[in-house]
């Protein structure tokens, strides 16, 4: 079997003018560990203007120096956390895709300051929608999120996924957000993905705020991070944490909005929730005038039919899957941000009419999975 480093070489030899999408996985890592390796020449000698999707896994950013331009949806994935690389380095590797990135994961990429190490320029992501940050569950990086965070400013971030982070790095990641927004440099997040999120602090009967929380409570910090959220998804540890507080603010908050946990929110997707816990969220939400229109949910085994009735009766689109992948909701969520600018833009032109759309290699969705818009035509 050839290592990972024998395969580069051999790509970055090849000329590859109509290459669209690139992936690679291995599980070398070990014996080519990302610490001995410098910045080597970039992965294709050639030029690359077809290629917009890059997915590595098991390799070192490192390994492959800096990345094709013009890349919209990038995917890396480190087998093991290692020491990982200077800011610099960091900023090499990407800022070359940087202008045009626009669907990112990031799974065990640490950056490594060293101890009297101040964090640089941050490197511009203005076209990037999509961010999925995932920390392996072997990782043991202490700043982790808040290092990655230091690194890149996200102007048009509308999707974020945050998978395996504590409380300390949930905190992190809402107050580089809120820093954003502050510097007037903030789309806002519609749609929200919690994965294995840890709020044993914030959750916990005798609670009471650490010095890294800005406010006294999960609902007031999730509020100034992600007020506009209208598509969430959890799944994991997150499920019973964040489905009580929108309970108990909900209950809190009957005849009033000031303290509804999300008001914009249209679409919940849940992998595997309590029975009775979602059906009090279901009323709760509409008892605050802010019921659920669209509810996802992946069933658990024991998960009653009845329970499953009863859902189908009280939320207008209703559906349940054996499995709901990532993957979907980000494409669902960019169908309808396609949508919602398209008919913004058609509703802003008058004095003309039109009776029919047709898009042509749109790029809010070609460039990810494809897929036809329900009420337009998609070539």
């Amino acid at each position: 079997m050839e290592s990972a480093e024998s395969i580069l070489c051999k790509v970055a030899s090849e000329a590859v003018p109509c290459l669209r999408v690139f992936q690679i996985s291995t599980d070398d890592e070990l014996s080519y560990p990302m610490h001995h390796t410098k910045l080597v020449q970039p992965l294709f000698s050639s030029s690359t203007p077809s290629l917009h999707t890059m997915t590595m896994s098991g390799i070192g950013p490192m390994k492959c120096g800096a990345l094709p331009a013009n890349l919209t949806h990038l995917e890396l994935k480190v087998n093991l956390v290692d020491d990982g690389f200077s800011p610099k380095d960091f900023a090499i590797f990407l800022n070359s895709a940087a202008p045009t990135l626009r669907y990112v994961v990031l799974e065990g990429i640490v950056i490594a300051f060293d101890l009297s190490e101040k964090p640089s320029a941050k490197i511009e992501l203005p076209a990037l929608v999509s961010l999925n940050i995932r920390y392996p569950i072997w990782g043991d990086a202490i700043s982790y999120i808040e290092d990655l965070w230091s690194c890149i400013r996200t102007s048009a971030l509308q999707d974020l996924t945050l998978y395996n982070l504590n409380d300390a790095e949930l905190h992190d990641t809402m107050r580089a957000i809120q820093d954003q927004r502050e510097q007037g440099r903030f789309a806002e997040i519609k749609s929200l993905c919690m994965e294995d999120t840890y709020m044993n602090h914030y959750t916990s009967p005798d609670y009471v705020p650490e010095e890294f929380y800005t406010a006294d409570s999960m609902v007031d910090d999730l509020m100034m991070a992600f007020p506009k959220v209208c598509i969430l998804m959890l799944s994991g540890d997150a499920v019973v944490s964040v489905l009580n507080l929108m309970l108990e603010t909900d209950r809190k908050n009957v005849c009033s909005d000031t303290g509804t946990l999300w008001p914009n929110l249209q679409c919940l997707i849940v992998v595997h929730p309590q029975e009775t816990l979602l059906r009090d969220v279901v009323l709760s939400r509409k008892a605050v005038g802010h019921p659920i229109s669209e509810l996802k949910i992946q069933k658990s085994r024991g998960f009653s039919d009845k329970t499953t009735d009863w859902l189908r009766r009280r939320v207008p689109k209703f559906s349940t899957s054996n499995y709901i992948s990532r993957a979907g909701v980000v494409s669902y969520f960019l169908r309808r941000l396609f949508k919602h600018c398209l008919i913004s833009v058609l509703r802003s032109m008058t004095g003309c009419y039109l009776n029919r759309v047709t898009t042509c290699s749109c790029p809010c969705i070609d460039w990810q999975y494809g897929g036809h818009m329900e009420d337009f035509n998609s070539n």
